[in-house]
Parts: C-alpha cells; structure tokens; sequence
C-alpha cells in the first residue's frame, strides 16, 4: 500500500458505495468500483492496525511528546538489601540453627521470611488466621522495635554524659563483621526481621560496651541481652509455628466463606481445627475491618489494609 493513499479522499469518493453497503445492498459488487473499495478496505484496516500498534509502542502518550521519548520504558526495579552484624548473637538469630543433641533448633530470618511470605499469600485469599496471625506478629515486631529504640537510646545518653566529661568511648565493633548482600525475600515481614536484628546487634554491642568499661556490671549485660534476643526468638518462631500450622492439608483451603452459616461439613471442621490450634477468631479481623499492614485482595472485594509498616 502506498504511503501517500489518501484515506480520507477516498472515503469521501467512494461515500455512496459504503452507504450501499452498509444498507445490505449485494448489487455493489457489480459496482466499476468495487475493486477500488476492497483497496480502501485494506487499506483502511492496515492503519487501523497501525494505529494500535504506533499506539501501544508510545504508550498512549500526548501527542506531543516525540516518540523517541514516548516508546521508552523504564527497566524492572531492582533492590539492593543487606546487612552487616557485629555480635555472634545477631548472627545466631539471622542465620537460625538446626536442631542437635546438645541445642534446640532456632528459627532464623530466612526460616521467618519465607513463613511470613506464605501467610502473605494465605492473607491475600481471604484466610482470616492468616490475617491475625500476622496482626499479631506485627504488633509484637512493633514493640520489640521500640523497646530497642528505647534502651539503646538510654545506653547512648550514659556514653554521651560521660563523654562530655572528657571520658570517650567508642561502641564496640567487631574487627571482621558480617555482611550479607542482595537479601530477597518473597513479602515485607523478611527485611523487617532483618532490620530488627541490625537493631538488636546495636543494642547489644552498647550494652557490651557499657560493660567493659564498668557502667554495668556482667550479669546485668547478659541479662539485657538476653531478655531482648529472647523476645526476637519468640516472634521468630513464632511466625514458623503459626506457618507449619496453617499449611497443614486440611487447613489450606480455609477462608472467610467457611464461617458463613451456609458453610459445609469441611469447612466447619477447617474452622473448628483452626480455632483449637489457633483461638476464637476475632470479629473485626474475621469481618475484614482489621487487616494486616502488607495485605493485597486478590479476591476484588475492595478489602483495605491497616496503613503504616510494622515499624
């Protein structure tokens, strides 16, 4: 087709044919022009094609943008997370620990994240202990982060008293901490763990160095630490456990329909083993006015989440 065919000139020749045409009339195609308006045709629908296609390539852009800018497309966002530790316990939290004859297993980060990430998924289909199992782990990562916050922000103010006094000290750092590049996990609640862990080795390497220089004494660091890597542990597991209980086979499928009264025989035994292993299930969260923070509905029932993070 020539480039200079004019569509709309020819519309305009041939505007009594298309009339017959578009009125039933068969004796068109004894028409001297016919020939000439199946050319239009064609023609006619290759600029239509075009014109989606130039379309789709400037992305519905005004037409004043030039189209060297209007096809352009931004590339995949990518992250970059990670973290450096300085302390052995923020490790042993992060990384987690297999079970022996000697230790019970520990819950680490990555465990968390991908538990976490399930009950996402879970949370997102309309599963109501989904929902308030992650409620929860929300609030008590929200407390641990300002008890954190809290004491760490105390033990400076002591190393900045006496530090105007002339006494500086540095907190301590390791001579070789460790880094982990490129963290990827599947939903929020994994970078927030990490970031609760960055929190905790600070607050633990402050309540060391309180310690070396006789600010405290040993048994009151160890217990600081310990109360707060024992409230990390905590959440950690229990983010796993409320995962290994929710994946059980029965229980996968569970979803707010399985409360209503029109509910069958299978879903009153999801709803009745769940509220065993798991408590009664709050109205508000089983109503869906209290969502997690990170909740998408991909059910189209225009579900809101609770605004804010976690921290």
């Amino acid at each position: 087709m020539a480039t200079d065919y004019d569509l709309d000139a020819e519309r305009e020749a041939l505007k009594d044919l298309i009339e017959r045409y578009e009125n039933d009339d068969d004796s068109i195609s004894e028409d001297p022009r016919y020939a000439r308006l199946l050319r239009f045709w064609d023609a006619e629908e290759s600029a239509r094609d075009r014109a989606v296609i130039n379309k789709d390539l400037r992305q519905n852009a005004n037409p004043e943008v030039p189209g060297s800018a209007a096809s352009q497309k931004p590339g995949r966002l990518r992250k970059n997370v990670r973290i450096v530790v300085h302390t052995r316990a923020a490790q042993r939290l992060f990384l987690g620990r297999m079970k022996t004859e000697s230790a019970p297993a520990i819950t680490g980060v990555f465990r968390f994240a991908n538990a976490c990430y399930w009950l996402w998924v879970w949370s997102n289909k309309g599963n109501p202990y989904a929902d308030l199992m992650l409620i929860d782990l929300e609030r008590r990562m929200r407390q641990l982060s300002a008890d954190l916050r809290q004491h760490s922000e105390r033990f400076r103010g002591v190393l900045d008293q006496q530090r105007e006094q002339g006494f500086m000290v540095d907190v301590v750092e390791s001579e070789q901490p460790v880094q982990t590049d490129q963290l990827n996990f599947g939903s929020a609640y994994g970078y927030t763990a990490a970031s609760l862990i960055v929190a905790f080795d600070w607050y633990a390497r402050m309540a060391l160095t309180l310690e070396t220089v006789d600010m405290i004494d040993s048994r009151r660091r160890h217990a600081l630490v310990y109360e707060m890597e024992h409230k990390m542990r905590s959440i950690l597991e229990a983010g796993a456990t409320a995962h290994a209980i929710l994946n059980r086979e029965l229980l996968q499928p569970l979803t707010r329909a399985d409360f209503g009264n029109d509910a069958d025989d299978a879903a009153k035994a999801r709803v009745e083993m769940a509220g065993e292993l798991l408590g009664p299930m709050p109205a508000d969260i089983l109503g869906g006015s209290l969502l997690p923070s990170h909740h998408r509905d991909t059910r189209g029932t225009g579900a809101v989440a609770g605004t804010g993070g976690v921290l």
